[in-house]
């Protein structure tokens, strides 16, 4: 295993500030995408930079590609049919939750600020036998996805008002193949 190497903080905290690109903070310290997301994890953790600045680096990227899973600190249950989601100041807005942990959800389709905290709802109730999930959740992350624009966020939740997301995740881990397949032809 090849040695640690060593990154100057206050160096590579000036060069981000700057506004010098991910490829050329990599090509400067040697580094590749997963050793960049530590060292922006590690600047995060030391509380020299926010997760906000980081996200606003590389608005086309979303978390998963910029964060890896391995740096996550809950595990994520990925969405592979779609799982509705309405901001309750606007039903009209309806998005989709691409993944979800017991203290967050990534939606596809809803645009907030970063920093901004919106109040969801996930339906439930219409596709399973368990109550509606409302949440308020603060905005860590917006982007656009470049193919299409579409929004992209993750949202972390601060303050649970109904249902449980962790009763959502394990109904959601325990859908069968058949089950998800009928998820996706009646939500698409």
């Amino acid at each position: 295993m090849p040695p640690t190497r060593k990154i100057n903080a206050k160096e590579i905290l000036k060069d981000i500030r700057s506004g010098i690109s991910d490829e050329d903070l990599m090509a400067k310290f040697k580094l590749r995408k997963t050793g960049l997301a530590v060292v922006f994890n590690k600047l995060v953790e030391a509380g020299v930079i926010t997760d906000a600045e980081i996200q606003q680096r590389s608005p086309t990227r979303g978390v998963k590609e910029f964060m890896p899973a391995e740096f996550r600190h809950l595990p994520r249950t990925d969405l592979d049919f779609p799982l509705p989601i309405h901001d309750r100041s606007d039903p009209e807005v309806v998005g989709v939750v691409n993944d979800m942990s017991d203290n967050g959800v990534g939606i596809r389709g809803i645009s907030a600020e970063v920093g901004e905290v919106k109040q969801f709802i996930i339906p439930a109730d219409e596709l399973f036998q368990i109550a509606p999930v409302e949440f308020n959740a603060l905005c860590r992350w917006m982007s656009k996805d470049p193919a299409d624009g579409t929004y992209l966020g993750g949202f972390e939740i601060v303050d649970l008002l109904s249902g449980s997301i962790g009763d959502l995740q394990v109904l959601i881990h325990n859908l069968t193949l058949e089950d998800r397949a009928t998820m996706r032809s009646r939500l698409v």
